[in-house]
């Protein structure tokens, strides 16, 4: 009798770890049947510490595989779009951190202030 399932863990928690809308086979049954274990044994699996961790680290891995092209969209509705995507984009990019004390004041203020300086 196997006792070593480690291979097939590993490839249950990646595919768990992809969305379902991604997911090929589409059904955990349909899986099963790839890997030659039974749909029981891959449910018990899912309560498994290590599967469920395999399956957030495979998610997470795929979110920031498409994080440039996600930025990149971000920027471009940014400039393009209306002020709900501008202000994603200044979230994303760390300039609304309203914690952060020492934040520079905006250009247009500086040259303002240095002008009446003179």
């Amino acid at each position: 009798m196997r006792t070593d399932y480690a291979d097939e863990k590993v490839q249950f928690g990646m595919w768990l770890g992809t969305p379902p809308q991604y997911r090929e086979p589409k059904t955990q049954k349909e899986f099963a049947k790839t890997i030659d274990i039974a749909n029981e044994t891959l449910s018990r699996w899912k309560r498994d510490p290590k599967v469920v961790e395999i399956a957030r680290n495979f998610n997470v891995y795929n979110l920031k595989r498409n994080l440039t092209e996600v930025f990149k969209i971000t920027a471009e509705r940014a400039i393009t779009g209306n002020s709900a995507d501008r202000r994603l984009y200044f979230e994303l990019t760390g300039e609304l951190d309203k914690s952060k004390k020492d934040k520079p004041e905006p250009l247009g203020k500086i040259i303002v202030e240095h002008i009446i300086d003179k």
